[in-house]
């Protein structure tokens, strides 16, 4: 058996409901080299990113304490470059409109593709670090 492939180091917070979903999450992030932390409510993903950087956050909708757009806005608040990809399993028709509105960077519905959570999750750490490489180029 191959060991797992460590790719990156990326940090990410995942803001998930649903226990099951965290830990199927972790077991698809983990072996691609992914640090992973995970919260279950809206309130507490806040305080996460108070304490500590992520490259990326992975938000459902459907949050005991805030309800999705919530978190969403105060994410983005707290820092509008971090890249949110909400992926939840609950939703109406405007959802994701206001959610990519609020600055998300992709929405994603559960069911979700492994190798498509992997995809967006990569496509917005690379995009969010050639921004990051950009600004710096231009405050030369």
């Amino acid at each position: 058996m191959k060991p797992p492939r460590q790719t990156c180091r990326s940090r990410i917070l995942i803001v998930q409901s649903d226990p099951d979903v965290c830990v199927a999450l972790r077991d698809l992030l983990e072996p691609e080299g992914y640090r992973i932390d995970t919260v279950g409510h809206g309130r507490a993903a806040v305080e996460y990113l108070e304490t500590t950087s992520y490259e990326a956050v992975l938000l459902d909708m459907w949050l005991p304490d805030l309800d999705g757009l919530s978190a969403l806005k105060r994410i983005k608040e707290m820092d509008s470059t971090l890249p949110v990809i909400v992926l939840t399993g609950f939703y109406d028709a405007d959802t994701p409109t206001h959610a990519l509105a609020e600055g998300a960077f992709a929405f994603m519905l559960m069911p979700y593709s492994s190798s498509e959570v992997k995809t967006v999750l990569q496509d917005a750490i690379v995009t969010q670090m050639l921004l990051t490489i950009d600004e710096r180029i231009r405050t030369v």
